[in-house]
C-alpha cells in the first residue's frame, strides 16, 4: 500500500477495523498491535519527509541571490536615470510656457542733465503719449518705475538637428543601460552556478575519500596481517600507512573548500550556511556545436550594449556638429497689465543667429566628439574578440 495516504484514509482503515467482529474479544489484541503497526508504517515516513528541507535548486539560489544584491539595484537606478535623461531630451521639441513679471527701477534725474538730454526725453514721452502717473523733475517729465506682468512662450524651431540628435543619443544610452542590466544578471547567474557546482563537486570528492579512506584501512589491517606472517614486508605496509595519510589530509582540505563556498553562497543569500541544502542538478542539457555559439557572439548582452554606446556617441557628434547651423526661436508674450500702456497687448519675436565665430569652441566640441565614436569602437572591436576568445577556450 502507498505511504502517500492521507490522514482521513488512515482514520477510516482503523475505524473499519474496530468495527469488524473478528477484531472484538480477547482474541481482538494481537489485530489491534498489528493495526497500530500498520499505522504507525504509513504515518513515521510522512512524517519524516516533511521533517526534511527541500533542497534549493541552482534557480531557487540565483533568485534569492538576485534579490539581495545590491548591485542589481544600482543596475536598476541606472536604468532609471537613462529612462529620466531620455525624458528630459524630448522635452526640447515642445515650447516652454511661462509667467512673468518685470520692475525697472530708475533712478533721478540730476537737475543739472545738459538741456540736450532732456529735449530728448520729453521728445520720447510726447511720442509714447502716456497716460500713466508721471513725475516732474525740474523742466523735465517723465514714468518712473515701469512694469509689466502677462504670459509668454519661447520655441526653438531650429538648432541644427541638435534637439533630434541628442534625444537619438538619449535614447541609445537607455537602451545600452537595459543590455547592462541583463548581463549583469547573467554573469551574476554564471558565478552562483560555479559556486553552486564547486559546493556539489567537493562534496562528491569528500564521498570518493571517505570511501578511499575506508579501503586503505582494510589494506592496511590486511598488510600488517601478511607482514606478522612474513607474507609482506614492512615497506608496503608504511606506504600504505602514507596513502593513507595523505588521503586524510586530502579529505580535510576539500571540507575547508567545501565550507568556503558554503559561506560565500551564505553571504550572497544572507542566510546562514547551516540553512542551505542543496538539491541534485538532476541531468544537464547538453552543448551545442562552437560554430553556433560563434554565430550566436552578437548576441551577447554586453556587446549590445556596446554597440548601442557607439551609436550614441555617433549622435552626439552630431549634435556637436548642429553647432556649425544657424539658430532659429520664436518667443512671445501677452500683457496682462503694464506701464507705460503703449496699447498693444501681444508681441511675438522671431530671431535667427548665425554663428560666425566662437573661437574654436563648436571645432573642438567636434573634434573631442569623433575622438570618442573611434574610442567607441575599439571599445567595441575588443569585447567582440574577447567574447571570440571566451567561447573557444
Amino acid at each position: 500500500m502507498s505511504s502517500d495516504l492521507s490522514l482521513g484514509e488512515i482514520h477510516h482503515h482503523l475505524r473499519s477495523a474496530f468495527s469488524n467482529k473478528n477484531y472484538r474479544g480477547k482474541r481482538s489484541h494481537g489485530s489491534l498491535f498489528a493495526i497500530i503497526l500498520f499505522a504507525l508504517a504509513i504515518l513515521l515516513p510522512a512524517a519524516v519527509r516533511a521533517e526534511q528541507p527541500s533542497g534549493l535548486t541552482l534557480n531557487d539560489i540565483y533568485l534569492k541571490v538576485l534579490k539581495r544584491s545590491e548591485q542589481d539595484q544600482i543596475q536598476q537606478q541606472d536604468l532609471a536615470i537613462a529612462e529620466a535623461r531620455y525624458k528630459q531630451s524630448l522635452s526640447s521639441y515642445y515650447p516652454e510656457i511661462f509667467l512673468f513679471g518685470r520692475k525697472t527701477y530708475n533712478d533721478r534725474y540730476d537737475d543739472q542733465d545738459n538741456e540736450q538730454l532732456q529735449a530728448l526725453i520729453r521728445q520720447q514721452q510726447n511720442q509714447n503719449s502716456t497716460t500713466s502717473s508721471t513725475t516732474t523733475t525740474g523742466t523735465t517729465a517723465r514714468v518712473n518705475d515701469p512694469y509689466q506682468v502677462g504670459a509668454g512662450f519661447r520655441w526653438p524651431i531650429f538648432s541644427g538637428f541638435q534637439t533630434y540628435h541628442e534625444s537619438r543619443a538619449r535614447d541609445a544610452e537607455r537602451i545600452s543601460s537595459r543590455y547592462n542590466r541583463q548581463r549583469f544578471r547573467e554573469l551574476l547567474f554564471r558565478d552562483v552556478g560555479e559556486v553552486y557546482f564547486q559546493v556539489l563537486e567537493y562534496r562528491k570528492t569528500i564521498q570518493i575519500l571517505q570511501e578511499e579512506q575506508a579501503a586503505l584501512r582494510g589494506r592496511i589491517g590486511e598488510l600488517a596481517r601478511r607482514v606478522n606472517i612474513g607474507r609482506s614486508s614492512q615497506g608496503e605496509l608504511l606506504a600504505a600507512q602514507s596513502e593513507y595519510s595523505s588521503s586524510r589530509i586530502e579529505l580535510e582540505r576539500i571540507k575547508g573548500l567545501e565550507a568556503t563556498s558554503l559561506e560565500l553562497l551564505a553571504f550572497l543569500m544572507a542566510v546562514p550556511a547551516e540553512e542551505i541544502v542543496l538539491a541534485d542538478p538532476g541531468e544537464l542539457p547538453s552543448q551545442d556545436s562552437l560554430t553556433a555559439y560563434l554565430e550566436k557572439v552578437e548576441d551577447r548582452k554586453d556587446l549590445r550594449a556596446a554597440m548601442k554606446s557607439l551609436e550614441a556617441e555617433r549622435s552626439r557628434m552630431q549634435v556637436e556638429e548642429g553647432g556649425h547651423y544657424p539658430q532659429a526661436n520664436v518667443e512671445g508674450s501677452y500683457y496682462a497689465s503694464q506701464k507705460p500702456d503703449y496699447g498693444r497687448d501681444w508681441g511675438i519675436t522671431l530671431s535667427i543667429e548665425i554663428p560666425i565665430f566662437q573661437g574654436g569652441n563648436t571645432y573642438y566640441s567636434v573634434k573631442e566628439s569623433r575622438a570618442q565614436v573611434r574610442k567607441s569602437e575599439l571599445q567595441l572591436e575588443a569585447l567582440k574578440r574577447s567574447a571570440s576568445y571566451e567561447i573557444r577556450s
